[in-house]
């Protein structure tokens, strides 16, 4: 429990705006991030990775916004949570599990993929995140 505890208090902000990017409603925002907690509990306990456990994170928290929103009529703000200028980034996070997957689907040579992706993590290291809301603290 105390590693759970740890995860939770270490990547719920980054899951919550995320989630509320592409919601744009702080009650869906929560729900979902509880969710994506509870769906992802048995990962967090089994994996002492931390990037493996925040990619899983970013990707249910991701996934269970998507099949929200879809199942309740409404239309999700963004895809790209991570900023409309990044899609690469966003594609690597959330749907693609490597640079050849990358390469396969955006046609592109290795070196091309780098070079964007390394084009995009500048962009994405300088862009100012926009006021979102504070995140409560939540009883899972």
């Amino acid at each position: 429990m105390e590693v759970w505890t740890a995860q939770y208090d270490l990547y719920s902000p980054l899951i919550y705006s995320i989630i509320y990017k592409m919601s744009g409603n702080v009650s869906i925002s929560e729900n979902i991030l509880q969710k994506t907690f509870q769906v992802s509990n048995k990962e967090l306990t089994n994996s002492a990775r931390s990037g493996v456990v925040c990619r899983n994170l970013l990707r249910n928290a991701y996934t269970l916004t998507l099949d929200y929103l879809s199942s309740s009529g409404l239309k999700p703000i963004t895809i790209k949570p991570l900023g409309e200028k990044i899609p690469l980034v966003n594609l690597l996070y959330f749907e693609l599990d490597s640079l050849k997957e990358a390469e396969e689907r955006l046609h592109m040579s290795m070196q091309e993929v780098l070079l964007k992706l390394r084009y995009e993590f500048t962009i994405f290291r300088n862009q100012n995140n926009e006021a979102l809301p504070v995140l409560r603290t939540l009883n899972l």
